[in-house]
């Protein structure tokens, strides 16, 4: 918030400074006219400072503020806020406070490291134990946990004295939750590491930087609630907790408590913790996992570069994008189906876009070896691949051995090549799978087997057909927006392929001698709007299926990624439900070869 008023912190802190350009500019700190002291004013520097007359000074406008008011840190944040109008920490609502109380335990000198032993070996000395006030307790150590002075609790710990021992550790009861080692923090720390254990704060104090410790291991996380306005001083904060399944998971939570903006994430590497680390690689190992601490940046959060392979592929037409599948026709080799895709198919009832999308679906998995999914609630799914399989074979009435070749090639038991798929062949052959519900579907649940289908089959395209079988109503324009909300979340986390056939609005007059338009999809704009391409069927009512005239269109209105739109004319063989670019024939898609050309009897064999 600082940094947005640049300027007039810098004009309310040095008001005998001057603007430079970019810059505030001042003598020093003290605020007499000058130019050694330069404030940067706009962009990722802005509140930035430096006094080149005194090259220690520096910092942010935090830093300014306290050295221009010669306050504290803690005391210039306070200040600060108050100028900006902003709560300084705000408090927990505790709706019965609990009653705490001290302990009146009389502790005995510090402890001497080198005397018992147990500090020795773990390579921390006397000082790091003065600083704490850690004593001796009779025949036990004690670790004050102290605010401003004032003991708030006293852990004590029974050191093992075999090998199969454990270190013993008890604590005060009823006494109020607060981090160990308050005692050593002083007002102007602004960074500060969080351990998990007292031993590991110590550790990382022996190698001078200020630590704190929780107070009863990595399962009680009530001290952030009683800690929670101390904690405010902080601008960074070193989680630095053990390397173990309860430390990681006590480390998400605080993170998340604790905000992930100012806590950096310690990585102790092949250590357990930081006391580990200081015994086995010494004070430079420690320093290096706490200087190594990066922050937890959210994961849709990401900089430029780290987009530098994606676009490379981009650029050369490698992605599933531009690589993507094609239609069986020449005139659109330009439109892809690719990956991370939703494609809306719409045209008026009877004008045949179901039926031309199976034929495309029989394209992509015979010849492009694709699996796909088809949930058509308009159609039992017997009658679904009645259609498809007299498009694979050509013919109105498949023969027995034509219906088995066909059913082989549609289940992915079979490969164009006419092998059998095996488990070291499979991969070569595509496929399809039916979610069979026949009428309204949840689409929760079908999105469940679509997930379902991808990750077991690899099947990449997924047919729903059609979005009114999905129980929504026309009327229910939020529901339908939802719909396609949730359809271009899926295809988006899982990289497939999703085709939507949609009907249009019917024409006010009843006229459908024109196209319709992505725009005329009943129900919600959201629908096309989300939607990565539109393709339009259209079927001409003034085509006699036997002249030269084309018996349908297929039209692309929206292609996103290359903003492309081509359209086809096609002709529509009837027996075998086929379409084609040039003529009305029918072309088995098993062997290649043509069934028949006959433009006087659509339904001869």
């Amino acid at each position: 918030m600082l940094a947005d008023k640049a300027l007039s912190v810098s004009e309310y802190l040095l008001p005998n400074g001057r603007k430079n350009g970019n810059e505030w500019c001042c003598g020093s700190v003290n605020g007499e006219e000058g130019q050694s002291l330069k404030v940067h004013l706009c962009g990722s520097k802005a509140g930035v400072w430096k006094d080149f007359s005194d090259q220690d000074k520096g910092g942010d406008l935090l830093d300014l503020w306290a050295a221009c008011r010669g306050l504290s840190f803690i005391d210039a944040l306070k200040d600060a806020c108050r100028w900006l109008g902003v709560e300084f920490a705000p408090k927990f609502s505790v709706a019965s406070k609990k009653s705490f109380t001290r302990p009146s335990v009389r502790l005995g000198a510090v402890i001497e490291p080198q005397a018992d032993g147990y500090f020795d070996r773990r390579r921390i000395n006397g000082s790091t134990l003065k600083a704490y006030c850690v004593a001796n307790h009779d025949r036990e150590i004690a670790f004050p946990l102290m605010v401003d002075g004032a003991v708030y609790n006293v852990k004590y710990l029974t050191p093992r004295r075999k090998r199969d021992e454990k270190n013993r550790w008890r604590q005060e009861s009823n006494c109020e939750p607060c981090l160990f080692g308050w005692q050593v923090i002083t007002p102007d720390d602004d960074k500060v590491v969080i351990t998990e254990g007292e031993i590991d704060a110590l550790s990382v104090f022996q190698c001078g930087v200020k630590a704190l410790s929780m107070p009863s291991g990595a399962k009680n996380l009530e001290w952030i609630e009683y800690d929670w306005e101390r904690l405010q001083q902080f601008r960074v904060i070193y989680l630095a907790l053990d390397n173990d399944d309860a430390g990681q998971l006590a480390t998400m939570e605080v993170l998340q408590r604790l905000g992930e903006h100012r806590c950096k994430l310690v990585d102790w590497g092949d250590f357990k913790d930081a006391n580990e680390c200081l015994c086995e690689a010494g004070e430079a190992g420690v320093l290096d996992a706490i200087v190594g601490a990066e922050y937890k940046k959210p994961e849709d959060l990401k900089n430029a570069i780290e987009y530098a392979e994606i676009l490379f592929q981009d650029f050369n037409g490698l992605l599933d994008t531009a690589t993507g599948n094609t239609t069986p026709f020449a005139g659109m080799k330009d439109f892809k189906f690719g990956m991370d895709q939703l494609t809306v198919w719409t045209g008026y009832s009877g004008h045949g876009k179901s039926q031309l999308l199976g034929y495309c679906m029989c394209e992509m998995i015979l010849r492009q070896k694709e699996r796909i999914c088809l949930f058509s609630g308009e159609m039992k799914p017997y009658k679904v691949l009645n259609r498809m399989v007299r498009q694979v074979c050509g013919k109105l009435r498949p023969d027995q051995d034509d219906l088995t070749d066909a059913l082989n090639l549609l289940s992915g038991g079979m490969n164009i090549n006419g092998e059998r798929c095996t488990e070291e062949n499979g991969n070569e052959s595509g496929g399809l799978w039916i979610y069979d519900v026949n009428g309204a579907a949840s689409l929760e649940r079908m999105l469940n087997v679509f997930k379902y289908a991808k990750q077991r089959y690899n099947c990449r395209h997924f047919v729903i057909d059609s979005l009114m079988m999905l129980g929504v109503a026309e009327s229910d324009v939020d529901r339908q927006k939802k719909i396609a909300e949730m359809l271009r979340d899926f295809k988006s986390q899982n990289n497939i392929h999703i085709h939507l056939v949609a009907h249009p609005r019917k024409p006010d007059n009843g006229d459908e001698s024109k196209p319709p338009n992505k725009h005329d999809v009943r129900g919600s704009a959201g629908i096309t709007d989300l939607a990565d391409n539109v393709l339009v069927v259209w079927r001409n009512g003034e085509a006699t299926g036997y002249g030269v005239d084309p018996d349908a269109k297929l039209i692309c209105q929206k292609q996103r990624d290359s903003g492309y739109q081509p359209m086809v004319n096609l002709f529509f063989d009837r027996a075998s439900c086929q379409y084609h670019e040039r003529e009305r024939e029918a072309i088995s898609m098993i062997t290649g070869e043509r069934v028949r050309v006959d433009f006087k009897s659509p339904y001869a064999r």
